[in-house]
């Protein structure tokens, strides 16, 4: 009885001990193993990050929230973990657009997956957060510092429409409308999505400059989605009964010279100006596109 008691209390100091191992230092801790943040170049600023842990089997172990208070300050994680051989799974700018599955006791790191929320309730996806990436394999060696450096890519695209000219044509009081087709709406560990599984999204669209007629509108997408035959339609209204134009997506970045880099963003800026019933699209060098987390 007195050594079951003895146990208890061992295991009650011990996991206290653990729970107490995660932050900041790890001083007086058993096994010390320290994250370092590699961001690169940014587009946008990252803002939180959550980091998924994944022991030799691939079975989660445990996940951690880095806010920004503490990203700006320090670009490192401590942990405390068992001897053995480690993944490290992080998503950057995990917002209100984007659920993070496999980041919960029991899953696999194979099932785990970044989805938009509206994927699987059906609700109409707008966006994408401004997601950036980062794996790493890791050891965790008894008696000793452990330091692993996760270096950060781009999980995300940007491809922004520019209206202009339209109102001056238009038979409604209504705004025009863009629909995308074809994008990722999920994708796994490895930022690889399947195929088939595809979406449209319905970008928010707003009248940024009323006196020129010009109506803006942005999608961050994946960034595993420009291999997919993406078509950007532009609809008069909502209603969705008259098309005005479709650009075929991968022509548009191969006439216009698009370099793209599975690391890093690609801005895809399109402008299409009506003028006297005719309607052309240019690539459009137009920078006020708003990409902030939260915009």
């Amino acid at each position: 009885m007195k050594s079951k008691k003895s146990l208890i209390v061992f295991m009650a100091l011990w996991m206290g001990l653990l729970q107490s191992c995660i932050g900041d230092t790890l001083k007086g801790c058993p096994y010390e193993t320290i994250l370092y943040f590699r961001f690169p170049d940014l587009l946008t600023p990252i803002t939180k990050v959550n980091i998924g842990i994944y022991d030799e089997h691939g079975l989660f172990v445990q996940s951690i929230e880095v806010q920004q208070q503490n990203l700006e300050t320090s670009k490192k994680i401590y942990l405390s973990l068992q001897p053995g051989n480690y993944t490290a799974v992080c998503w950057g700018n995990s917002l209100e657009n984007t659920l993070i599955k496999g980041f919960e006791y029991g899953a696999h790191l194979s099932d785990g997956a970044v989805m938009n929320p509206n994927y699987k309730s059906g609700g109409i996806i707008q966006t994408n957060d401004p997601l950036y990436y980062g794996k790493v394999a890791f050891t965790v060696v008894p008696n000793i510092t452990n330091e692993v450096d996760v270096h950060f890519t781009a999980a995300y695209d940007v491809i922004s429409v520019r209206i202009e000219g339209y109102e001056a044509q238009k038979k409604t009081t209504k705004q025009p409308m863009i629909r995308i087709d074809h994008l990722d709406p999920i994708c796994d560990f490895n930022k690889v999505t399947n195929d088939g599984r595809d979406a449209s999204y319905y970008p928010f669209i707003w009248d940024s400059k009323p006196d020129n007629e010009t109506y803006l509108s942005a999608v961050l997408p994946l960034n595993t989605s420009l291999v997919n035959n993406i078509a950007v339609n532009v609809y008069a209204d909502d209603t969705a009964n008259k098309i005005l134009c479709t650009i075929d997506l991968n022509t548009f970045i191969r006439e216009n010279n698009i370099n793209v880099d599975d690391n890093k963003e690609t801005i895809i800026s399109i402008l299409v100006h009506f003028m006297n019933g005719q309607v052309a699209v240019s690539l459009d060098n137009w920078s006020e596109v708003p990409i902030e987390p939260g915009v």
